[in-house]
């Protein structure tokens, strides 16, 4: 992955952390206005950048949490061109899983559910993910 400068690192930590306080108060569209700032900040290509990834994966985290399916779709779906890398172990499946299977499109859930165990080599869906892992069988 490429690394940021001290400077950019920074300020996107700063943003990050803002994020991660207005979403401790549930404050969702301040979460994803700093989410989404952070995200600006990186230099284009965004995807070389681990610090992209990162705020991809909290992004849908934030949407499937205050039930903003469509909004998780698309994440999910720009998650793939995030981090390709490093980050093909499963986690992308697994976390577009997780909103397939929120939208209730369960056979879509069901195969990355099996491409993101097959990837991770049994990692995921974590084991404590029951409901996911009844899709595998």
């Amino acid at each position: 992955m490429t690394k940021l400068s001290e400077a950019l690192q920074k300020k996107i930590n700063d943003l990050i952390d803002l994020a991660k306080a207005e979403n401790s108060k549930g404050e969702v569209k301040a979460t994803m206005k700093y989410l989404n700032q952070a995200l600006d900040v990186l230099p284009e290509p965004k995807g070389l950048y681990e610090e992209g990834y990162s705020i991809v994966k909290y992004i849908i985290q934030v949407c499937l949490k205050s039930n903003q399916l469509d909004e998780a779709e698309s994440w999910a779906l720009k998650l793939y061109d995030y981090g390709a890398k490093t980050h093909d172990g499963g986690e992308k499946e697994y976390l577009h899983g997780r909103v397939e299977f929120a939208m209730k499109n369960m056979d879509k859930a069901s195969k990355l559910f099996k491409t993101a165990f097959e990837k991770s080599e049994g990692r995921f869906p974590p084991q404590k993910d029951a409901e996911y892992i009844k899709l595998l069988l």
